[in-house]
């Protein structure tokens, strides 16, 4: 990283804290925690899924640093203060930068069957068509998906955990348990006798 990366880097952060810790975004952030709380407020207004690789006006989103790492840092905050400047919204500035962790990862095993349609090779937006796993032949062979009966005798298809340990088989699906089916058995554990269970039956304590 260049001294000219670390100069750029520094006054785009100068700019990002003032424009952070600004009055409209103490108000923004008290605004955030009272929907968080549930409090009758005006909802924050937001807006995503937008195209930057269109919206360079005047180079403000163009990159000046050398360097792949300052670059992303870089953009981000030119996004921010694009952002600021254009379209403010309810966005959230947070008098912090958040600096991802550097990880390898060779996958989990599981992939998505999709279809990708996108205008153009630019463009971070794009539409996902999914190939329904209900037709896979090898998800039902593997019992990824299982039918179940219920209770009512009605059919439904459910899906089990793809990850398995070598000890264990497929997952079987079962009756589920029903509030307070075991009260009972757990009460007879702590001591409680047929007489008092029945009476707590009697006076709604227990189902």
């Amino acid at each position: 990283m260049t001294a000219r990366d670390t100069e750029i880097v520094r006054e785009l952060a100068k700019r990002y804290m003032e424009m952070a810790l600004s009055e409209k975004q103490q108000r923004m952030n008290r605004r955030m925690r009272d929907t968080n709380d549930l409090k009758i407020t005006r909802p924050p207004v937001l807006l995503d899924e937008i195209p930057w690789y269109q919206m360079d006006i005047d180079g403000e989103l163009t990159c000046l640093c050398e360097d792949p790492g300052a670059r992303g840092v870089e953009y981000g905050f030119r996004i921010a203060l694009y952002r600021w400047k254009y379209f403010k919204a309810d966005t959230l500035f947070e008098p912090f930068w958040r600096v991802r962790m550097s990880y390898d990862s060779t996958g989990m095993g599981i992939s998505r069957d999709e279809t990708i349609i996108r205008s153009d090779e630019y463009n971070n937006i794009v539409s996902h068509s999914f190939r329904d796993v209900l037709e896979d032949e090898q998800a039902w062979a593997n019992t990824y998906i299982q039918k179940y009966q219920c209770q009512n005798g009605e059919e439904r298809i459910l899906p089990t955990c793809p990850v398995r340990l070598g000890s264990h088989g497929a997952f079987a699906l079962g009756k589920p348990v029903m509030y307070g089916e075991n009260n009972e058995e757990i009460l007879e554990t702590l001591g409680y006798t047929g007489e008092e269970i029945a009476k707590l039956k009697e006076n709604g304590t227990i189902g």
